[in-house]
């Protein structure tokens, strides 16, 4: 999971950045960030297997010979699992 860091300008120098930048960190700059905040990024990623599952659900459950049938279970099949994975990031 992506981190982003934001500062006011000039807090960090490009040492700093790059260090952060190796270690999977974001920096950005804000003129009033309000101080300094860590934002964990999430977001509606699917992963590679995740996709999988969606369209192995979509055949499995649809009239194959329907295209229009597949690729409508197909999308409701990764909104699925993009909510699920969502709702598994945030605890809910």
């Amino acid at each position: 999971m992506a981190q982003i860091l934001v500062t006011k300008p000039g807090v960090l120098n490009r040492h700093d950045k790059a260090k952060l930048s190796k270690a999977g960190v974001v920096c950005v700059e804000a003129a009033d960030p309000s101080d300094v905040k860590l934002i964990q990024a999430t977001g509606a990623e699917l992963s590679a297997s995740g996709m999988m599952l969606a369209a192995m659900r979509a055949m499995a459950r649809t009239d194959l010979t329907n295209p229009n049938s597949v690729r409508q279970a197909f999308v409701e099949q990764m909104l699925a699992e993009m909510e699920r994975d969502q709702s598994e990031g945030t605890g809910a």
